[in-house]
């Protein structure tokens, strides 16, 4: 690998980076466009907010003649009300994954319009993917008040009717290869307390989540259809909607609803352009703690991994032997030797092993995805081998699960049927306790 493909952040020819704040006020974020992925590859909160928002004015041909193979995306968004606060948030998201976004906000309270209308301004951008944003006042808009549970529903299965005969049109009219993503739509309290009657307020829970299944069921990849699941963003504590944006500027979305539906969003515009990563490369060290039930529970979610198709690898700087009777001796942990593709134990760098992994595999480094809980091992595997996706897992394994799967590298458009089936044997016991 040339030299310049070994600095901490890409930055190449350029030298050690500076951070994203300097580059933008130096002016210099086009011609240094691939450090970005590095510098937000930890970003979190107020700071990849601030990426976003200086990302999104680029011009992105501007970028594209200083780094022309720039992996590039096209993006139309559109949406019920006003949408385009999710602008800043999908560049930020997906310039941690190193994609060019050419994202073009279309039909802002027409969005049925445009999506129906061949000659629409969203058609003429020719994207790759549609954002089609439902927002939480999606079908109340079409009920009147007095209303009961069942007439709601009817709403809902319109709007899903209509959406269904939307996907269609964009089928036939968007470039081919083209995906129109969808989302589940948050159930509000302001709604369902409208009911008094808990029967009633039963009920309508009832139906909206059926409204959301149904909706979820449209997904087909091979029509070029998709549908995020906006509920793991919603129960994790972020409101859905903004009151008072919403009354005064039609923008229903919370700006952390939008910040969770763009990371969702990205990891599958990552997957629809085949970069779902390959292989997981862990350090076990530790593991054997009295910390053991976080470990497993981390070791069984690395195995349900495994069961669709991603390969395990160990990486221990460690003598040979002792890795070997670390994997066999402890029949109470759910992974062992036979369910890694391949181990490397030695002495030398962990960059060196997530090297040798890759060619053992006969995969490139950027298919590797390298979690480890000590920070010298991770600027280590950054530094040398920047095209491996570093994830940091911290020092308390009851977040482990949380932080390997925060990002989605594994996250595909769909498996193949094989793939699908988990295996028996070590993962045949339950989720969330032991044999």
């Amino acid at each position: 690998m040339r030299e310049r493909d070994r600095t901490p952040t890409g930055y190449g020819n350029l030298g050690h980076a500076p951070s994203l704040r300097t580059l933008h006020a130096q002016g210099r974020l086009a011609a240094a466009y691939p450090a970005v992925r590095g510098l937000l590859a930890d970003a979190a909160g107020d700071e990849l907010d601030f990426a976003g928002r200086v990302l999104a004015p680029l011009d992105p041909d501007e970028v594209l003649a200083h780094h022309p193979d720039t992996p590039t995306v096209r993006v139309a968004v559109t949406g019920r009300g006003t949408v385009g606060e999710l602008v800043p948030a999908l560049t930020g998201q997906l310039a941690r994954h190193g994609i060019l976004a050419r994202i073009r906000v279309c039909g802002t309270g027409g969005h049925l319009g445009e999506l129906a209308d061949p000659r629409s301004p969203l058609y003429a951008h020719a994207p790759d993917v549609t954002l089609c944003v439902l927002d939480p006042l999606t079908v109340w808009d079409k009920v009147t008040a007095p209303w009961q549970p069942i007439e709601v529903s009817v709403a809902a299965e319109r709007q899903r009717r209509l959406l269904g005969e939307l996907a269609e049109a964009h089928a036939a009219y968007a470039p081919a290869g083209a995906t129109l993503v969808l989302n589940t739509v948050p159930l509000l309290h302001r709604f369902t307390h409208q009911l008094t009657s808990l029967t009633q307020r039963a009920e309508l829970g009832g139906l909206w989540r059926q409204f959301n299944a149904d909706l979820l069921y449209m997904t087909d990849p091979s029509a070029g259809l998709a549908v995020l699941d906006l509920e793991p963003v919603t129960s994790a504590g972020v409101r859905a909607d903004a009151p008072r944006t919403g009354a005064y500027a039609d923008a229903h979305c919370t700006t952390e609803l939008l910040a969770g539906y763009a990371r969702e969003a990205a990891h599958l515009i990552r997957g629809l352009r085949g970069a779902a990563k390959k292989c997981l490369v862990l350090d076990l060290d530790g593991t054997r703690t009295l910390r053991g039930a976080a470990f497993r529970a981390f070791q069984r979610t690395v195995g349900q991994l495994a069961s669709q198709g991603v390969l395990l690898a160990v990486c221990s700087r460690n003598d040979p032997e002792d890795v070997a009777r670390t994997l066999a001796g402890h029949p109470e942990f759910p992974l062992s030797a036979d369910h890694f593709a391949t181990v490397v134990a030695d002495w030398g760098s962990r960059a060196e092993g997530v090297r040798t992994v890759a060619a053992r595999l006969g995969i490139a480094p950027e298919a590797v995805v390298f979690a480890d809980n000590t920070p010298f091992e991770r600027e280590t595997v950054r530094a040398e081998e920047p095209d491996a996706v570093v994830v940091p897992l911290g020092g308390e394994p009851a977040l482990h699960v949380e932080r390997l799967l925060a990002d989605g590298w594994f996250d595909t458009p769909a498996l193949p049927d094989e793939e699908r089936r988990a295996p028996a044997g070590p993962w045949a016991h339950p989720v969330g306790g032991g044999r």
